[in-house]
């Protein structure tokens, strides 16, 4: 075949972040990594324990990171931008503080820890620290993010457009951010570029901003 795929497996039963799913069968099965995507694992104690089994199997655990109760609501990044067009916003302090708790943990248990999606400039600052010291922290970055900012959901006109393909998780940051990306993909901070694709039906996109799909 002239592609490959290498399947990822969740982290916990039916990615509900209640239970670890069984990350030995996994592997066995020929799963290369555990993530449950869009969905962090909230749980610090279960996150610990996933990365130790993780760990004693040889594999990285991918982690969407995020602290949902900031981010509760949000449909943007939170912001000049947002205040703006009056959305509630995602707040950069709950992908910081998660990838900070991550890192920790990676720390603890030694485990292999990649962060998905990196979108904020003091998250990859957290990342170059953790690497700097020897963790073995990865990290991706998207190309929306490289190349658009949280500008995109006013649009280009006097009026603002609400485009909801500018509607993505993790949002669409600063210019400030989207720089400091720049820089980490040019210096090796950032391991790698993946576009995290989310497509979905037209119907899901032409609607409201809050109701829009992300992705």
């Amino acid at each position: 075949a002239r592609v490959r795929v290498f399947p990822i497996g969740c982290v916990t039963s039916r990615r509900e972040g209640k239970m670890l799913a069984e990350l030995a069968e996994l592997a066995a099965a020929g799963c290369i990594a555990f993530s449950d995507d869009g969905s962090p694992v909230a749980d610090a104690r279960l996150m610990r324990h996933a990365l130790e089994l993780a760990g004693a199997l040889g594999l990285p655990i991918s982690e969407h990171s995020d602290d949902l109760v900031l981010n509760a609501g949000g449909v943007m990044n939170e912001g000049r931008v947002s205040e703006r067009l009056g959305l509630p916003g995602q707040p950069a302090a709950a992908e910081v503080v998660a990838i900070s708790r991550n890192i920790a943990l990676c720390e603890a248990t030694g485990a292999r820890l990649h962060i998905a999606h990196v979108s904020t400039r003091r998250g990859l600052e957290l990342i170059a620290e953790a690497k700097s010291r020897g963790l073995p922290v990865t990290c991706e970055v998207t190309p929306t993010h490289l190349f658009r900012t949280e500008e995109a959901v006013f649009g280009d006109g006097p009026e603002p457009a609400f485009d909801t393909n500018a509607k993505i998780n993790p949002p669409l940051r600063t210019e400030a951010d989207r720089r400091a990306l720049l820089r980490g993909v040019n210096d090796g901070t950032i391991d790698a570029i993946a576009t995290d694709h989310a497509p979905h039906a037209r119907e899901d996109k032409l609607c409201e901003f809050d109701d829009a799909a992300p992705g």
